[in-house]
């Protein structure tokens, strides 16, 4: 409950300049921390993520809570994503939304509805999952959850100076069954402070679930158990621009 109250605090006092937040009830969050805090008193088993406050990207269903408003999103989510439930049975109090930003119908962002980067508010950290690299960087939640295809978790992550990882394709199960959804090549990853902090909750969220077709049906080593590791051996690619992305900087520069 300490725990809790504590975020919340946090929340309160910096979400109004950092708009990283949404969807945010505090009594149903003091409930869920009254449950675990029960748990633990009661001396009962505990999930990797017991009692620890996190909240997920506002494409990602909540039960109960709404979902962004767009062409296509709309009401209230009558069920938990898969990425969701699996967070609730580690033990995690889910806090909410943590804000996406939408397209206008120019196809631009709307800058002035995107997080603010908490190292100077008068910048933004990317797009996409900025509310939640920006909720973490301020330290207004432990961790949270983005997505990513091309550089959507990563790029706000680095821009805040926090971790966000996009894991291998299938291996965060995930069933969204609107029709315009596209799935390939976009993952759910945790966006943490601190290496440790990513490997706990990506263990607790890559597990193989019949329900995503897509999803990889074979059981991975815990991603804990490869901290101790060394470089030695690892094969890493770098690209400056992926070929095409210098194209489009010098048209910006000369705009």
């Amino acid at each position: 409950m300490e725990l809790t109250e504590h975020f919340l605090g946090r929340i309160e006092y910096h979400n109004a300049e950092l708009k990283t937040i949404q969807n945010l009830d505090p009594e149903r969050v003091r409930l869920q921390a009254k449950v675990a805090e029960a748990v633990a008193l009661a001396g009962d088993e505990r999930g990797p993520l017991h009692g620890a406050p996190t909240a997920v990207k506002s494409h990602i269903d909540v039960e109960g809570l709404p979902r962004p408003g767009s062409v296509f999103w709309y009401g209230t989510a009558t069920r938990d994503d898969l990425v969701v439930e699996l967070l609730g049975a580690a033990g995690a109090v889910i806090m909410g939304h943590t804000v996406m930003p939408f397209l206008t119908s120019l196809g631009e962002y709307e800058w002035d509805a995107l997080a603010r980067n908490p190292w100077d508010l008068a910048r933004v950290p990317e797009a996409s999952s900025s509310g939640s690299a920006a909720a973490v960087a301020a330290g207004l939640l432990p961790d949270a959850l983005g997505s990513d295809s091309g550089g959507s978790s990563r790029l706000p992550a680095a821009y805040c100076g926090v971790i966000g990882v996009h894991p291998t394709g299938g291996l965060v199960p995930w069933v969204d069954h609107r029709p315009w959804a596209v799935r390939i090549g976009t993952t759910i990853g945790p966006i943490t402070r601190d290496t440790r902090d990513a490997a706990t909750v990506l263990s607790v969220i890559t597990y193989p679930d019949g329900r995503d077709d897509m999803g990889l049906k074979i059981e991975l080593p815990d991603a804990r158990s490869e901290l101790g590791g060394r470089a030695a051996g690892m094969r890493l690619a770098w690209t400056d621009d992926y070929g095409f992305a210098s194209t489009y900087a010098s048209r910006r520069a000369r705009a």
